[in-house]
């Protein structure tokens, strides 16, 4: 994030060419249905660019997901129309979109919540941009690959093949 003097306080800088961070398997990211948040500072250098697949050009900021149709698997990050998003397979491939329209070389918090009443939220500098409705249970520990922090898998059936990466500082 952003300190006082404008500086980077601490951050992860992606070049947007293959490189992420793996996150080994946990129960400490099996959500379940119960409440979570997610939160992160970004600032990209590029953003996604092809609008017109929804799984195309996301930038993922934490990604759980083998694209294996496994129970449970979940993405957040940026959209193909450069919007924050959650991506829940709940039987069916449900993403959920913020309403800002991000821009490149500007520092953005961006976070997803949910309640014990399965209302998700997400937000955009601590403003709240969506609220919709989703208690499926949402695991990392039973996918096949570990997760991911700045690449994304999504779209890609090659176990472990990371289809994007992000291009700035999470």
């Amino acid at each position: 994030p952003p300190s006082s003097s404008g500086g980077i306080v601490s951050a992860v800088s992606f070049d947007g060419n293959g490189d992420y961070l793996e996150v080994a398997k946990s129960t400490d990211f099996d959500f379940g249905t119960g409440a979570f948040t997610m939160e992160a500072w970004v600032y990209a250098n590029s953003l996604p660019t092809d609008s017109g697949s929804v799984y195309n050009a996301l930038d993922s900021i934490f990604e759980s997901i083998d694209w294996n149709s496994q129970d449970g698997q979940y993405s957040f990050g940026i959209s193909h129309e450069n919007k924050p998003y959650i991506y829940i397979f709940d039987q069916s491939n449900t993403f959920y979109y913020g309403t800002t329209v991000l821009s490149t070389q500007q520092w953005y918090h961006l976070a997803v919540s949910r309640d014990g009443s399965g209302n998700i939220r997400l937000f955009v500098n601590g403003a709240l941009e969506s609220t919709n409705s989703n208690s499926y249970s949402l695991s990392n520990s039973n996918q096949p690959n570990p997760a991911r922090i700045g690449g994304c898998k999504i779209n890609n059936s090659n176990s472990g093949v990371i289809q994007k990466s992000f291009d700035g500082y999470i």
